[in-house]
């Protein structure tokens, strides 16, 4: 029993294994899409993981390590030129496999291997979900405008006149407060009617009669 199995071994010898996941890793490239048995799809995955995030990289040292594992020039343009770019900003997940039908003849279970180059769109089932709770909240704001448009305008009431609070205090607190509250408002009632009257216009002066004097001389004759 092999325990802490890390490595797809297929049923070959080192250098047959590597040159089988290099084969299948330059036409997932080339293709973007192949079809073949699930345990090399399950050895393929991680293979072609590790080589994109290399290739990410994008120094001399990352280009020629992949170049060991891709001796054919076109894959090598081929993932540098176009798939390096769209990939960019992406640190992992960029393959999946797919289940796929059994092979006729030995039965053996079949995968798809893609390269996941577009972000995928996200599910109908969410947009339907809002669509949902956006069509049952539209009846209930229109009964509510409804509402609003048919209730009528209440006159405005007049506003109180201000007083200064009484609540909590003695009678004899709340008879000074009322007190005041009158003082104040005669003084204001004064003052506003000192403003209203005119002022009184100035009297002319008349003349002084002056009285004829009595002669003299006339008395002392007399």
């Amino acid at each position: 029993m092999r325990h802490g199995k890390k490595i797809h071994k297929l049923n070959r010898p080192a250098e047959h294994r590597k040159a089988v996941l290099n084969n299948l890793a330059m036409a997932l490239i080339t293709r973007k899409q192949i079809q073949t048995t699930e345990s090399k799809a399950k050895a393929l995955k991680p293979y072609i993981d590790r080589l994109i995030s290399t290739a990410l990289q994008d120094t001399l040292s990352a280009r020629r390590r992949v170049a060991q594992h891709l001796p054919n020039k076109e894959a090598f343009k081929e993932l540098f030129n176009n798939i390096v770019p769209k990939l960019e900003g992406r640190t992992s997940g960029f393959s999946r496999i797919v289940k796929f039908r059994s092979r006729r003849g030995d039965g053996a279970p079949m995968s798809i291997v893609q390269l996941l180059l577009e972000e995928e769109p996200e599910k109908k089932g969410r947009k339907k979900g809002k669509k949902k709770a956006a069509a049952k909240a539209a009846p209930a704001a229109k009964k509510a405008k409804e509402e609003k448009e048919s209730e009528p305008e209440k006159p405005e009431e007049p506003e109180p006149e201000k007083t200064e609070a009484v609540e909590g205090k003695t009678p004899v607190e709340k008879g000074e407060a009322q007190a005041a509250v009158a003082e104040e408002t005669v003084t204001g009632a004064a003052e506003e009617g000192a403003e209203e009257e005119p002022d009184p216009e100035p009297e002319e002066e008349k003349p002084k009669e002056e009285k004829p004097k009595a002669d003299k001389s006339k008395k002392k004759k007399e």
